[in-house]
Parts: C-alpha cells; structure tokens; sequence
C-alpha cells in the first residue's frame, strides 16, 4: 500500500472544512442554543421562590436542567469531533472497497447485538483515501441501515462505477425508509428520526458527508418512501494504476 502526493487532499480540506464550519455555526445557533435554553428555564423554575410550594415539580426541573446541560456538553463535543475529523487524514493509494465494507460490517455486528445485517458488493473497486475514515463511513452508513430496517436481516446493496478519476458508490438497503418529504435534512447534523434517543442523534450521516467532502466527493441520501429503503450516492478519488 502506498501514500500518495498529499496536496490534492489538502485542497479537498480546505473546501470540506469551509463547508463544515458553515454547518457547525448553524448547529450552534439552533440545537446547541435551543438544548441550553431549556436548561436555562429548568433552572429557573427550580430557583424560583414561589414554585418551592410544589417539592416534586422542582425535583423534576432540577433533573430535566442537569439532563439538558448535559446533552449541551455532548452536543458541543460532537461538533467539535466533527470539526476534526480531517486533521490526521492520511490518504493511501489501493485501499479495497470490498474490504473496507467488510471491516466495518464485523464492527456494527459486535455493536448492534441482535443484528445481522449483510452486504451484497457488485464488485470490488480501489481508491485512494484515508483508511480510518472511510471505515468510519462504511460503519455508519451500515449501522443506519441496520438501526432503521426494523427488522435483523437487512441487505445492504452496494455498486461502483469508475468514472474519469473518481469512484462512483451508490449504497442501498432494503428496509424501512422513510417518507421522502425528509430528504432535505437527511445527514444534517442533528438532524433524528422519531426512533433516534440520545443527544449524539443525527450524527452518523453528518459524519459520513464530512468524510466524502474530505476526500473531495458529494454525499446524497434519499429515500423514496416508507418500505423503499435508504439509498446513499457519493464518489472518492479512484485509484486508476491498474
């Protein structure tokens, strides 16, 4: 396995990280500052004299505000994760398709005990990229799959097409989906779905546009419609030695 030349990758970083940086102000504006609001007026109702009389109700705010600084902390982290994803990326020429995807697929089985998701690769492909990212993507993106098909057997589809000097990816599973309205604010960060908990929701495919806009690439989901599935297209710098 070789490393290529690095200025290409230096080029992508600096437009992914414009683009990245965009995002995070608005994430900060929005969710981080909403969730800090709410622990705000938590605090307050819990300090105010008059609402003493009810010992139960003040118990409950004190819990909700520690709940919502909390989740500002784990926001904050994750944002800052997302910033710095790309800050020991190190490329390499003739890293495996079939592999990475096989890698990240024995990780999301020992994570998602209970699952058994499996892939259905057309055919295998080399590119150029960071190792550790783009197993990171192929973890989330399989996880996403797994996490919305209700049910422990889903087909994760993958085909690829070699394009120029890119390497086209189109991922698809067989699942659940979700109706189309939603396209929009697929992979935005923060972004959750009705079955997501948790304050680090909305983050796995934030995090897998980051790694293809950090290689260079665009980053679409969409899905159809309930019963259609999710369906993700990107492409990465292919490796054309052969």
């Amino acid at each position: 396995m070789s490393k290529p030349e690095q200025p290409i990758f230096k080029q992508f970083k600096r437009e992914a990280d414009s683009k990245a940086l965009g995002r995070v102000g608005v994430a900060l504006a929005h969710d981080v500052r909403g969730t800090a609001r709410q622990s705000f007026a938590f605090l307050e109702f819990a300090t105010n004299k008059a609402s003493f009389e009810d010992s139960a109700r003040v118990e409950e705010a004190k819990l909700n505000a520690r709940s919502a600084s909390s989740q500002v902390s784990v926001q904050v982290a994750s944002l800052v994760e997302y910033i710095r994803l790309g800050d020991k990326c190190t490329p390499e020429l003739g890293l495996s398709l079939e592999m990475s995807f096989v890698n990240a697929l024995t990780k999301a089985r020992f994570a998602l005990p209970g699952s058994s998701p499996t892939l259905d690769i057309d055919n295998d492909c080399l590119f150029w990229g960071d190792r550790r990212l783009i197993e990171r993507m192929a973890y989330e993106l399989i996880s996403n799959s797994a996490q919305w098909s209700q049910r422990s057997d889903v087909t994760i589809s993958i085909t690829a097409e070699t394009k120029n000097d890119r390497l086209y990816l189109r991922v698809r599973d067989d699942g659940s989906g979700q109706d189309s309205s939603y396209n929009p604010v697929l992979g935005d960060l923060f972004y959750s779905t009705a079955n997501q908990n948790g304050p680090e929701r909305g983050l796995g495919l934030a995090m897998c546009r980051r790694i293809v806009e950090l290689h260079g690439g665009e980053f679409n989901v969409t899905c159809k419609g309930l019963s259609e599935g999710f369906e993700v297209e990107f492409d990465l710098p292919a490796d054309l030695r052969s």
